[in-house]
This record gives C-alpha cells, sequence and structure tokens, in this order.
C-alpha cells in the first residue's frame, strides 16, 4: 500500500492525492473508499453475529450495531443501473 501511495504521488507532480482502501468484497473484483470515510476496520467472528428481525447484528463496544454487507449494496446498485440502460 505504501509503494502504491509512493507511485501516485510521483506520477501526479504537484497535485493534491487521495488515499484509499482498497478491498474485494462478494467477488473478485478490487473495489476502493477514500481513506478518509474510514474510521476504523474491525476483525469479527462469524460466530458472534446475532440476528434481530432476520437483521445482522454484532455486539461492539457494550451496544448491537448492525452490519451492513457491502457486496449487497453494490449488486443493488449494479441492478439499477443496467435497468437504466
Amino acid at each position: 500500500s505504501q509503494g502504491v501511495e509512493s507511485k501516485a504521488r510521483s506520477d501526479t507532480g504537484d497535485r493534491e492525492t487521495t488515499s484509499m482502501l482498497v478491498f474485494r468484497a462478494g467477488g473478485a473484483e478490487v473495489r476502493a473508499v477514500p481513506l478518509a470515510l474510514v474510521a476504523r476496520l474491525e476483525e469479527i467472528d462469524v460466530e458472534n453475529i446475532e440476528y434481530s428481525n432476520g437483521r445482522p447484528l454484532v455486539q461492539y463496544r457494550g451496544k448491537l450495531i448492525p452490519l451492513v454487507f457491502i457486496y449487497k449494496i453494490l449488486q443493488a446498485q449494479k441492478v439499477a443501473l443496467d435497468q437504466e440502460l
């Protein structure tokens, strides 16, 4: 990751760069989000996932936090785009 950021800086000269979190979700396709939008990354064991009314939740720092599966969001966006075409 550091090598990628350094290369980006040298290729852009004086232009501003944005650090990105690069990941895969729901397939082999690479995704990225601006690192400034990421507060923290947590690794959660699947056996710690609880369900309430069919929604997945995890206990985190004494609170129940709903889980959002990004691959489902991206899949829905792709379907919406395909329908517009």
